[in-house]
């Protein structure tokens, strides 16, 4: 893919991961800003965007819970929801496998052996496994957002912003 593309209806393109299937998947979070601040747009959406610039729509509407996390491990494509503070996984359109991880949720990385989220709200980043619990990896973080996993240094990293700063945690099991 190259240049850009324009998603007509979107308000909130958030998320994005590239994928070896050479398609970008991405979310819209369905919001926008309103004269209060930030308030619901209805066009929760997931996409999928190929090289030769076909764009599918996995999955839309608000019961996505506002889309700002996803990642894609094989053919099972992963989402966590602000609104909602669920990770989930899209089959056929529908969410399944929900899972209630915190109270709003922000970034979402899947490796081989462990699932990472944030949650900006409470200032964590949280660790666990698909269907299994979650417990604080890093906490009093600035406005934790996006995560990333290093695998060369094996540590998480963390957008915040506040400071705009990334955060390196080192990890150990």
């Amino acid at each position: 893919l190259l240049g850009s593309t324009r998603i007509a209806g979107a308000t909130s393109l958030h998320a994005i991961v590239a994928h070896p299937d050479l398609a970008v998947y991405f979310t819209d979070a369905g919001f926008r800003q309103g004269a209060e601040g930030p308030e619901p747009s209805g066009t929760d959406a997931v996409y999928r965007l190929w090289p030769d610039g076909r764009l599918d729509t996995l999955a839309m509407g608000p019961e996505l819970g506002r889309p700002t996390g996803i990642a894609v491990t094989g053919d099972s494509v992963w989402v966590v929801a602000s609104a909602t503070g669920e990770l989930y996984r899209l089959e056929d359109g529908q969410r399944v496998d929900v899972q209630k991880v915190a109270d709003r949720l922000e970034g979402l990385v899947v490796t081989e052996s462990a699932v990472f989220v944030t949650d900006p709200i409470a200032g964590t980043l949280l660790r666990g496994t698909l269907g299994g619990p979650f417990s604080i990896v890093a906490e009093n973080l600035p406005g934790p957002r996006a995560v990333a996993f290093d695998r060369w240094r094996f540590r998480v990293l963390v957008v915040t912003d506040q400071g705009n700063a990334i955060r390196a945690i080192p990890l150990a099991f």
